[in-house]
């Protein structure tokens, strides 16, 4: 599959990853790095509110409901997560 994103996608994905470069610690990465079957309950909390605090706690939810109001389209965390190393791992949580 061959996915070519607008510049308003582009810029999200670079977003994203630049979030996973400076938010996500480099604790929670590298233990979801070596044993992705586990993640501890305080590591994923961690996440959850990183990902609340953008804004991104209930991607698909709509903004009206405390939501991102993505859709299908949007290039999300795996996307980015999978495409470079910066973001490895994090989707996981």
């Amino acid at each position: 599959m061959d996915l070519i994103f607008n510049a308003e996608e582009l810029a999200f994905r670079d977003e994203v990853r630049s979030i996973l470069t400076t938010k996500l610690p480099t604790e929670i990465r590298d233990r979801v790095r070596v044993a992705s079957s586990y993640v501890p309950r305080d590591f994923t909390m961690t996440w959850q509110k990183i990902l609340h605090a953008q804004g991104w706690g209930a991607p698909h939810w709509p903004v009206e409901y405390g939501g991102a109001g993505w859709n299908a389209n949007k290039p999300g965390l795996k996307y980015s997560a999978h495409t470079d190393d910066r973001g490895e791992g994090a989707y996981k949580i």
